[in-house]
């Protein structure tokens, strides 16, 4: 019985030793897969990016790209937090500069709707870009403000609006 346990804790150590050779250093990773793996994080849970980043200096250069703010998902944040409403908005900005459709849409829409800060070009203007990015609630308030302001632009805007109504129906 004794040489049975003996040569099976043989076997556990030849296990972990052979395991230890085939890990991987993230120094040895190409800097964009790396980017891409950080990039996939951030699409699903900010809050996991932030965590990534701290785990380690290559990762927390890496997670500050133009690139990871690009796909940050912004889907467990309030619309228009009351709290840390400062670094909520520092990050929008942070995120829609990188092209981040759902950073240029609550961006616009704040900037459209806030009484005490309204800034009508630029909250339509990342509307406009956030819409070019194909983000469906944009392109429909985008569609409806062209609409009623009208101008020579209205048909082509109620054409991207029936679009959009399409789309929702499916």
């Amino acid at each position: 019985m004794a040489t049975l346990s003996r040569t099976r804790n043989k076997k556990v150590r030849k296990n972990r030793n052979s395991r230890k050779g085939g890990s991987v250093n993230l120094k040895s990773l190409p800097n964009e897969l790396l980017l891409e793996v950080i990039a996939k994080v951030a699409s699903n849970s900010f809050d996991d990016l932030c965590r990534m980043r701290q785990s380690c200096k290559e990762v927390n250069k890496a997670g500050q790209d133009d690139y990871i703010f690009q796909h940050v998902s912004l889907d467990k944040f309030r619309f228009n937090p009351l709290r840390k409403r400062k670094r909520y908005l520092e990050l929008l900005r942070s995120c829609g500069k990188c092209g981040n459709a759902e950073a240029l849409y609550r961006q616009g829409v704040l900037e459209l709707f806030n009484l005490k800060e309204f800034d009508f070009e630029s909250g339509f203007e990342c509307l406009k870009k956030a819409a070019a990015r194909g983000h469906r609630e944009a392109t429909y308030v985008y569609g409806v403000f062209l609409a009623c302001v009208g101008g020579e632009m209205k048909q082509q805007d109620l054409r991207s609006l029936n679009c959009v109504v399409s789309i929702v129906k499916i």
